[in-house]
């Protein structure tokens, strides 16, 4: 195994110092309280709970198992930052596979700073996870002859499907790409069956039971928050610059808006550009990375066009963004890489420097609520929140933990948190 290069671990290094930061300072979001809450549940509740819920189990056993002894948001989200900020090397050995090693190291050196990565990833859930095993995946997929390296692609595809639904996306591109008979091996298309076999009688479960057991997922009553009409501007949001006008009190001007929209269609312009270019060069890189970070969002966006925005969640863009940067440094070429990749730097540098001091950045500030109840609340008082799956996070950082929060949907369903209380 030949030793990294310092600009890589110097990213490793920011992408951790970056997220354990964050990991501290943001506040435990819905999504987060409705996956520590489930885990809680006894071992033969939760297989049952997990049943009728849209995300594999994955993330869920590995926080039943810290939750086991720790009650700190910190550790907690442990598992998904610490996945997270090793994305630069994998990036690097992807970058390789393409003849970009310079540019690989300025995407690794984004992805670990990239404020809305930081975000996502410091989270109790799976998305450090599932964006290090994407990686893994894709680098190794394209070259995986020492032992070690073998090994390793089979963690990753193994552990896919156990994630997230964008896995078997993943898994599916790449069976297809193994038909061709040069551009895999036995070993290789051996662990892809295994894995599907197994993810798949899972999902089997999951569809035969869900009817019966019903949905326990919080993201579908979210899906109204999508932003109808203006996705294909995602690129905006994704390297910062969104964020940035936010800060700056751009936001609502117009000459804003229109440069939003010329900057996100060169992105995707220069992504498409960049994918043909590496199409000459490799075609079975260039497949591999289009097919899975380039026509699953814009595929997205597109439907979300159609269907007024509400399927489509910024961090639902975060996995596909290291491969995304690639193909546009692919385009521009090492010159304009450079500089792109330094101003990216410092536009999401500050904003990660900004996270202590404006929590408008991330959205949810749940322990400022729960303060206001501990030091106003009376016994006799009631507990009335906005919409029942909100009660996770405050449940999460409510002191008196014999609290019984109960809430009731538009549909007459009950939501009792902690479970089982």
């Amino acid at each position: 195994m030949k030793r990294l290069p310092v600009g890589v671990l110097a990213a490793v290094v920011l992408g951790l110092l970056a997220r354990a930061m964050a990991s501290v300072v943001c506040d435990v979001s819905v999504d987060e309280g409705f996956t520590y809450f489930l885990s809680t549940l006894p071992m033969a509740k939760l297989m049952v709970a997990l049943k009728g819920e849209a995300h594999p189990p994955g993330m869920y056993l590995v926080t039943k198992l810290f939750s086991g002894f720790t009650h700190s948001q910190f550790w907690l989200r442990l598992p998904s930052f610490l996945a997270g900020c090793l994305a630069p090397i994998p990036i690097y050995w992807l970058g390789k596979q393409l003849e970009m090693e310079e540019e690989s190291m300025w995407v690794g050196a984004v992805v670990a700073l990239n404020w809305l990565t930081v975000i996502e990833e410091a989270k109790i859930r799976m998305y450090g996870m599932l964006d290090l095993c994407c990686l893994v995946a894709l680098a190794l997929f394209l070259a995986s002859e020492q032992p070690w390296r073998k090994r390793l692609l089979v963690v990753a595809i193994l552990t896919l499907p156990w994630l997230h639904l964008f896995g078997f996306g993943l898994l599916g591109l790449m069976c297809l790409l193994a038909l061709k008979p040069d551009w895999a091996t036995g070993w290789q298309r051996l662990a892809l069956g295994a894995s599907l076999v197994c993810g798949g009688l899972w999902l089997l479960v999951v569809v035969h039971t869900r009817h019966t057991v019903g949905s326990t997922d919080a993201s579908v009553a979210l899906m109204s928050t999508g932003q109808s009409g203006v996705v294909l501007k995602f690129p905006c949001s994704l390297v910062g610059l969104d964020a940035l006008a936010w800060e700056a009190g751009w936001a609502a001007n117009g000459a804003w808006s229109a440069f939003a929209w010329i900057f996100s269609l060169l992105f995707w312009a220069g992504c498409l550009v960049g994918a043909l270019r590496l199409g000459r060069e490799n075609l079975k890189a260039s497949l591999l990375c289009t097919g899975f970070a380039l026509v699953p969002p814009l595929t997205l966006a597109l439907f979300s066009l159609w269907a007024g925005g509400r399927f489509v969640q910024q961090r639902y863009f975060v996995v596909f963004l290291p491969v995304l940067l690639l193909l546009l440094f692919k385009a521009a070429g090492p010159k304009v890489a450079r500089p792109l990749g330094l101003a990216l730097i410092v536009v999401n540098g500050l904003l990660v420097l900004a996270l202590p001091v404006n929590p408008a950045l991330h959205a949810q500030h749940w322990r400022t609520v729960t303060r206001y109840l501990e030091e106003n609340a009376r016994p006799q008082d009631k507990i009335v929140v906005y919409h029942p799956y909100a009660i996770t996070a405050i449940g999460f950082y409510y002191p008196h933990q014999q609290t019984r929060f109960k809430a009731e949907d538009s549909t007459g369903g009950t939501f009792v948190f902690p479970p089982g209380a």
